[in-house]
């Protein structure tokens, strides 16, 4: 879910988000292949954790203070328990699992569900509610979390890696 960094109010790069997954949505529904398709499921589950992280972390604090949107914010957050329930399931299974297809399907209807309340109901208000460059700062931290977000996800493998292959110091040579 790359993003230009400029000028990205914070309900555009989540709806930028929204149109990610949903394309992702749409490829995996094409694939036949259960590796590429296991694969992929693995790819939206990640870019759905670090997009509801960002939101959790960011998005939400900030619309919790806005009048009459707490309770849109609890049933966001509700919703992002779910989403994070099936991805567990989804990540435990194995290429070719029987049950993938139907998760997937219950996870895309999830999130489906999810972003057609929150373009639709929160995200007016939210527009309504505040001005231009309110929306442009919070879009900015927003990025920036979600990069770190995205680094923390796929690094811990690449990391592990780097430390298991590192070159002995000198102090380490082989004698």
């Amino acid at each position: 879910m790359e993003t230009d960094v400029k000028s990205v109010d914070a309900l555009n790069l989540l709806k930028q988000d929204h149109r990610t997954v949903e394309k992702l949505f749409q490829s995996w529904t094409r694939l036949s292949d259960a590796t590429e398709r296991h694969q992929l499921c693995r790819q939206i589950c990640q870019e759905l954790t670090v997009h509801s992280q960002m939101e959790e972390q960011c998005f939400y604090p900030e619309v919790r203070t806005m009048a009459g949107l707490e309770d849109m914010v609890d049933e966001s957050l509700r919703e992002h328990g779910h989403v994070k329930q099936l991805c567990a399931e989804l990540e435990s299974m194995q290429a070719g699992d029987a049950r993938l297809s139907t998760q997937m399907g219950e996870l895309q209807r999830a999130v489906e569900h999810h972003v057609k309340e929150e373009e639709r109901e929160m995200f007016p208000k939210v527009r309504e509610t505040c001005d231009q460059q309110w929306l442009l700062s919070l879009g900015l931290a927003m990025q920036q979390q979600k990069t770190q977000l995205t680094q923390q996800v796929t690094m811990p493998g690449e990391q592990r890696i780097r430390e298991d292959v590192r070159q002995p110091s000198r102090s380490e040579s082989w004698r």
